[in-house]
């Protein structure tokens, strides 16, 4: 099919880099860079992190916290995900997260997503109903406004920042484009403008993640991993 479609390029003059895949788009303001996947469906992963071989998959980052037993268990349990949490359309127990402010859950059956502030386990079982995904972690900026009430570090805290947000109606992956205190991410979240900001496993090796860029080839946004994450949040073509 790719042939096929390279040859009509060809006799209608057009270059065949056009046809590239779209499955991504990078932007860069406010000292943030901003991945939006061009995605059909997203999924909670859990135990094992999805190959930057499968071709179905655009992005992948760590979403929900990971909880200290799961530095001693050999085999993995969903009780090491921070809050209850759901997926493959099935909802399984976390242990509680103080930290867990917010729910990010997506509807496989409407293809629609939503971001829930405070008390969200109605989003958890409507994940459910829809054969979707969903889970919990800390809100930082909800309908626009600034909610990090409790938050997971200190505001004077150095560390490169994630967070999965939606802006201008789109669904984005947000990382500070470079060390930055958590008030600093926060503050630039805010000049962005995003209507929701949830917070995203990050640090040394929990930040472990990758994007497919559009000639369809793996490129590592952090490359270092380590043998403790639990759950990734995951977008597909």
């Amino acid at each position: 099919m790719k042939k096929t479609l390279t040859a009509i390029a060809i006799l209608l003059g057009v270059c065949s880099c056009c046809l590239a895949a779209n499955n991504i788009k990078i932007t860069k303001r406010h000292g943030l860079i901003l991945y939006q996947p061009n995605f059909t469906r997203i999924d909670l992963v859990c135990n094992t992190m999805p190959s930057p071989n499968n071709k179905s998959v655009i992005l992948c980052c760590e979403a929900a916290f990971t909880g200290k037993e799961r530095l001693k268990a050999s085999e993995f349990r969903h009780s090491h995900i921070a809050g209850n949490h759901v997926s493959g359309g099935k909802l399984y127990k976390g242990y509680p997260c103080r930290a867990n402010t917010g729910c990010f859950a997506y509807y496989k059956d409407s293809k629609t997503w939503e971001f829930a502030y405070d008390r969200y386990s109605q989003c958890l079982d409507k994940a459910v109903k829809k054969h979707g995904m969903a889970f919990g972690q800390t809100m930082i900026i909800f309908n626009g406004k600034d909610v990090h009430g409790r938050r997971p570090v200190r505001s004077t805290t150095k560390n490169i920042y994630r967070a999965l947000c939606e802006w201008n109606g789109k669904l984005y992956i947000v990382d500070s484009g470079k060390q930055m205190t958590y008030a600093q991410f926060i503050a630039a979240l805010k000049r962005l403008g995003v209507t929701h900001a949830l917070y995203l496993d990050m640090g040394i090796g929990w930040n472990f993640s990758f994007y497919r860029d559009n000639s369809d080839a793996p490129r590592y946004i952090h490359s270092i991993p380590i043998p403790f994450t639990t759950n990734w949040i995951t977008f597909y073509k």
